[in-house]
């Protein structure tokens, strides 16, 4: 803390001009009250009233002005700092969305998942026996679990808002596609070879049977629509397999016809159905939906 010299003072010869005013308060205090009880507790009350506030009030004017002079921003650095949040958001907003599909799509599988489920359980009850592949000759099963939906669409070729066929030029044994969708790594679109035994679509989904009497069933579901994006098998579109036994299992299950993941469910297959086996990885792997291509 400074002390205050007074000889200098009050010769003129130092201080600052707020220190001289001090002492002449100062002096002009003891000219008033040196004969009056206790005066050192009136000092103190006196400087308190005019030094103190005094002091105050010039240190909060001076801060509030330095405030106000470094709160202002240059236009240079505002344009360096939206430009940084655009490269930022732009680096991570398609992450974001991403993640946030992929959740969607999680979701829309699980339910879809319940309500073939469901759907199998009510033909249980009304048939007095549990369906099975077994039990559905060429055709017969897709008109049957249509029943259980609202507002449903059959679809043919050719209709509107149904899939339709394509030839791959490039595919020596001509295998009829399916132009709306793609395999898992999107290197060509499907084969319809499970997928031309009934199709239909509800308001939010789209299905398609495989009814090969006895030993092959498959229900293949798009989880939201013919409609929307991204159409990709693994992605939105899946695959579940009735065995004889009348057990549901996912596309993909061990000892079941896709069980092969290097030809089913691959980064690198080229194959025509590489996406009927992820149905099972999808629903078990808790790192499939981060890593899908």
């Amino acid at each position: 803390m400074k002390t205050l010299d007074l000889t200098e003072l009050q010769t003129g010869g130092g201080g600052s001009r707020f220190e001289r005013i001090s002492l002449k308060l100062i002096t002009q205090y003891f000219k008033n009250f040196s004969n009056s009880f206790c005066p050192f507790t009136k000092l103190y009350k006196f400087l308190k009233l005019h030094h103190l506030n005094f002091h105050l009030f010039k240190f909060s004017t001076q801060s509030y002005s330095h405030f106000i002079r470094k709160a202002a921003f240059t236009l240079a650095e505002v344009l360096i700092t939206l430009g940084i949040i655009g490269i930022v958001a732009a680096m991570t907003l398609p992450v974001i969305v991403q993640d946030k599909q992929n959740k969607e799509l999680q979701t829309a599988l699980l339910k879809n998942y319940n309500i073939i489920q469901q759907v199998l359980d009510r033909m249980t009850l009304d048939r007095g026996e549990r369906p099975k592949s077994s039990n559905f000759e060429y055709l017969e099963f897709a008109p049957v679990f249509l029943k259980y939906f609202n507002s449903t669409v059959k679809c043919s070729e050719g209709q509107e808002g149904c899939a339709s066929k394509t030839e791959d030029e490039n595919d020596s044994s001509n295998t009829t596609l399916i132009k709306e969708y793609l395999t898992f790594n999107k290197s060509r679109n499907v084969s319809t070879t499970y997928f031309d035994d009934g199709k239909f679509r509800t308001l939010n989904e789209y299905f398609m049977f495989e009814n090969q009497y006895p030993n092959l069933l498959i229900i293949t579901v798009d989880v939201n629509g013919i409609k929307k994006k991204p159409n990709i098998w693994g992605h939105d579109l899946f695959s579940f397999q009735l065995l004889t036994t009348g057990k549901l299992v996912p596309g993909g299950t061990p000892s079941t016809n896709f069980e092969n993941k290097n030809t089913y469910c691959s980064k690198n297959s080229s194959d025509k159905l590489n996406g009927i086996g992820c149905t099972y990885y999808a629903l078990t792997d808790k790192d499939y939906w981060k890593n899908i291509p």
